[in-house]
């Protein structure tokens, strides 16, 4: 469906260049599509800007290929145009300086997405496409550039770039899309027993958490997945020596941190919603929980033998469920359920 609407978009709208043009206003008619989900209309926006781009390279293709022939006068004109369309197109992009700039300096894709703004930001699909097509355009350059550049040391780096940005552009993509995509799952007939993770002064992190959480629709759904062993869309931490055996549950902004501490015992080591642009301090998060967990875990093993530490943590989820249920009520009154614009 998303790529016959693209191509139905492409016929109507893209000009005698072959342009796709009048972005912003797509954009609008497609928010007013109530049967189109965001990450529909996030695909069909990046569907046209893909076709803009193939457009630009075949456009100049045949630019070089008619250079010969044209006056100097003409390409003069041509080059005015273009520098002209160009600017159009910056005009009409969200300044995403600040994202390009970390997303270049995150050399670790456990935390990449983490600097990506919030799915509840009211800019969420402008700022996505225009960091896309931004590190598109960089790929195009790099590549204009290698077929100039003789120097290995320089070929090298631009293959690196190049590389580089690709990878950046298919994890961005990864995480826009299918957000509200139902996974075929068979039903478990288990349940786990949830320990939430203690502090050194034997507080739990589950309740500074709560206080913190400002948007908590996903994190029940999660919750319950966990608890009753339906866990889907794990992710685990790979490039982390310190944060091995640690997993995570991300549904949007909302995020389950926790760890096994045997076949049906789960550690809840932390109930986050994104809020940060710096990877770094997610990343420090997670490392001082996991260590914590991991100085605990015999001491957990052991006080499963003990029903009435499993009595006190039973106890737990069932007042965690209801503080999250009770501020949902809360926020569901406000204007935009608690969410930053």
């Amino acid at each position: 469906m998303v790529e016959k609407i693209a191509s139905e978009i492409i016929d109507k709208y893209k000009n005698e260049y072959g342009y796709v043009e009048n972005i912003e206003k797509i954009s609008a008619v497609l928010k007013a599509n109530q049967e189109l989900t965001i990450e529909d209309r996030s695909s069909i926006l990046l569907l046209l800007l893909e076709y803009n781009i193939k457009q630009d390279e075949i456009n100049k293709a045949k630019l070089k290929a008619t250079a010969k022939r044209v006056s100097k006068e003409k390409e003069l004109k041509e080059e005015i145009k273009k520098k002209e369309e160009q600017e159009i197109v910056e005009d009409n992009l969200t300044d995403v300086a600040p994202y390009i700039e970390a997303l270049k300096k995150c050399d670790d894709d456990d935390f990449l997405t983490e600097i990506l703004p919030s799915i509840y930001d009211n800019n969420y699909e402008s700022i996505i496409i225009s960091i896309i097509l931004q590190f598109y355009q960089e790929i195009a350059l790099a590549e204009q550039m290698m077929c100039e550049e003789q120097d290995k040391e320089s070929i090298d780096y631009l293959k690196e770039l190049i590389k580089k940005d690709k990878k950046i552009i298919s994890i961005i993509k990864e995480y826009n899309k299918e957000e509200e995509q139902v996974e075929e799952k068979e039903e478990s007939t288990t349940s786990n027993t949830l320990i939430f993770l203690p502090k050194e002064s034997n507080s739990l992190y589950i309740d500074s958490d709560i206080d913190e959480i400002a948007t908590e629709d996903d994190v029940l759904p999660i919750l319950n997945d966990i608890k009753t062993n339906n866990i889907t869309r794990e992710k685990r931490f790979h490039n982390h020596q310190e944060l091995k055996g640690i997993s995570a549950i991300r549904r949007r902004d909302s995020r389950i941190i926790f760890a096994r501490l045997d076949n049906n015992i789960i550690v809840i080591l932390g109930i986050l919603v994104k809020r940060f642009q710096n990877p770094l301090i997610y990343s420090e998060m997670l490392e001082v929980r996991a260590k914590r967990f991991r100085s605990i875990r015999e001491d957990l093993k052991e006080l499963m033998n003990n029903q009435e530490f499993i009595d006190l943590n039973n106890e737990k989820y069932s007042e965690v469920l209801e503080r999250l249920n009770s501020r949902n009520k809360t926020l569901s009154r406000g204007d935009n359920n608690g969410a930053s614009n």
